[in-house]
Parts: structure tokens; C-alpha cells; sequence
């Protein structure tokens, strides 16, 4: 996997298959030659949102920030999401305006527009 050092490749596959990009992996190398284009031309905002998470998720990190990362996101791999928090033994910062991952937070700060923030 380009820009990744060393992976798992069963945990690669499960993320992959996970997140859905098997689909998006399969309509690539039959529609486009198997490139994704400039810029991404050839993939959606949310293909583009899974891939940067499936990079993440497969490395091997100790902690992981989560910036926006449901944006784009259909339902199905939110749930995903959400899943890989609760299961991982990684420590986690979800930076997130949807209140979608309060439910797997042990400690949330809500910052307020004046700056005031409380947990």
C-alpha cells in the first residue's frame, strides 16, 4: 500500500472489505484502468474519505485523531467506525460537529463559539 511502510495483510482486507472499497477497488480497475486520477477525478468525496481512513486504520498506531471523519460517509461505514473504536485498544481524538460519535467517547469538550469550552 503506497506511503505505508509495512501492513497486515488480513487486517488490509478486512478494512477494505469493511469500509466497502472492494466495490470502489472492482469499478476503478473497470472503468478507469485501474487509476484514480488526478487529484482523485475518478472517486467521490466519500471514496476519497474512505481511503484516507482505511490508511489509518490499517497502520499500527497507538493513537489515532479523527478530524471530520463520518464527512462523506454513508451509514454503513459509520458503523464501522464506530465498531473499530470500540473494539481497538488505541487511544482516540474525535474532532466531530455531528455528535455522531459521542456515544463511544469517554470524555467529550464542547467548545463554544466565544471560545468557553466545557466537558
Amino acid at each position: 500500500m503506497s506511503g505505508i511502510d509495512s501492513y497486515d495483510e488480513e487486517k488490509y482486507e478486512k478494512v477494505i472489505r469493511a469500509l466497502g472499497l472492494d466495490k470502489v477497488i472492482e469499478r476503478i480497475n473497470t472503468e478507469n484502468e485501474g487509476t484514480i486520477g488526478e487529484g482523485g477525478c475518478n472517486i467521490s468525496g466519500g471514496e476519497m474519505q474512505k481511503i484516507a481512513l482505511a490508511r489509518v486504520l490499517i497502520q499500527e498506531n497507538d493513537f489515532v485523531i479523527l478530524d471530520e471523519a463520518a464527512t462523506y460517509l454513508d451509514v454503513e461505514s459509520k458503523g464501522y467506525i464506530k465498531d473499530y473504536i470500540l473494539g481497538s485498544d488505541k487511544g482516540f481524538l474525535i474532532v466531530d460537529h455531528t455528535g455522531y460519535f459521542d456515544d463511544v467517547c469517554t470524555k467529550k469538550i464542547v467548545m463554544g463559539k466565544d471560545d468557553s469550552y466545557y466537558n
